[in-house]
């Protein structure tokens, strides 16, 4: 069975449930997604998202799902070239008449359904020739979807839209995307309207527009965007996501959160300790304290989703493979963070003492 949010109503009834695949699973709430898997105990589920949530994401990365990653994009697929701008009509009439000229579709967001209207006479001043429509959710069904086989059709050449349009759209002929107030928006939801150009072979520009000043966060969102063109780069989005808004609660309903408090890595460390206290899976990890640095600076790898990824795989090394990473580093990178090399040297102190049935070591620097 093939279905949206209604299968989550308490009418709907399966008669031997035996596989759960949710889609767009950052489109889903916690509860929603919990509810769905109560109608049968220990139902096998599989998650896609090309951009999951902190809380997901965390709980994959801690080793409370098993996670699988698709980084090779569709054959011929051009990176989206993406501009930041304060608001201008100036790039807006460059934008959109470099796509016209070329035959092309324009995605314009407006994500206010008040004041759409206005905004689509406003581009119709300055193209009147371009047949201009709009889209939102107050829209009956049957009027959005004529819109979008218009557009798809290319009887329109531009569509002034809300976000309705984030997912599910395929347009190889509209290949320009501007979005107003893109500080409004958040980071994987931007990355997913992105998606919505460069479907084809045909380069295509993305263009966000801010107002003068913008908050902190919109900063980090804007920047990550920047840095994060390449297709199939939902996985780095979602990791600065998580670094921005938090991990999230594992046992509550909150999808994002609390990580500044702890330090992702000490955050996944309790609820490895925890974990492993309540299912008796494995022995619990020694202490170690150290009066030095230990960790893996920014620095000195600077891709989140590769400095997680390094400390993901030296936790889950014996003391020989950690070895081997030390040298590894210490040859193909020159100037090793000392605080690299305590790490290093502590997480192999931690296997070596769990073998030999330590609880807690205790280094000073005297």
């Amino acid at each position: 069975m093939i279905g949206t949010h209604r299968l989550l109503q308490d009418d709907v009834k399966f008669k031997d449930l035996g596989l759960l695949i949710i889609d767009e699973e950052h489109r889903f709430g916690v509860r929603a997604k919990e509810k769905i898997r109560t109608v049968k105990k220990d139902v096998d589920t599989i998650y896609l998202s090309a951009t999951p949530i902190p809380r997901t994401l965390s709980m994959a990365l801690s080793g409370f799902k098993d996670i699988s990653v698709i980084r090779t994009p569709p054959e011929g697929r051009l990176e989206t070239k993406t501009y930041v701008s304060v608001y201008s009509e100036d790039v807006i009439r460059r934008a959109i008449d470099f796509e016209l000229s070329r035959n092309g579709q324009v995605f314009y967001l407006f994500n206010r359904i008040d004041g759409i209207e206005e905004k689509a006479k406003q581009l119709k001043s300055i193209f009147p020739s371009a047949n201009i429509e709009i889209a939102h959710g107050k829209l009956k069904p049957k009027q959005i979807e004529k819109r979008l086989i218009d557009f798809i059709q290319k009887r329109i050449d531009i569509l002034v839209s809300t976000s309705i349009v984030e997912t599910g759209i395929d347009i190889p002929s509209a290949n320009t995307l501007i979005v107003e107030r893109a500080d409004l928006f958040g980071l994987a939801q931007l990355y997913h309207l992105r998606g919505r150009i460069g479907r084809g072979n045909i380069q295509a520009y993305c263009y966000l527009l801010l107002p003068e000043k913008i908050t902190e966060n919109a900063h980090k969102r804007i920047d990550a965007v920047l840095r994060f063109t390449r297709p199939g780069s939902g996985l780095k989005i979602s990791m600065e996501d998580m670094r921005i808004r938090g991990a999230g609660n594992i046992l509550g309903v909150e999808q994002s959160g609390y990580l500044k408090a702890v330090g992702y890595e000490m955050y996944i460390k309790l609820l490895q300790e925890v974990f492993q206290e309540e299912t008796g899976s494995e022995e619990k990890t020694p202490v170690i304290q150290v009066d030095l640095d230990s960790y893996i600076p920014e620095s000195f790898i600077k891709d989140p989703s590769e400095r997680m990824n390094l400390y993901m795989i030296v936790s889950k090394a014996d003391v020989p493979e950690i070895e081997q990473i030390k040298e590894y580093l210490t040859r193909f990178h020159a100037g090793v963070p000392e605080a690299v090399l305590v790490y290093l040297d502590v997480e192999k102190l931690k296997k070596a003492a769990k073998n030999m049935g330590f609880k807690k070591i205790q280094i000073s620097k005297r």
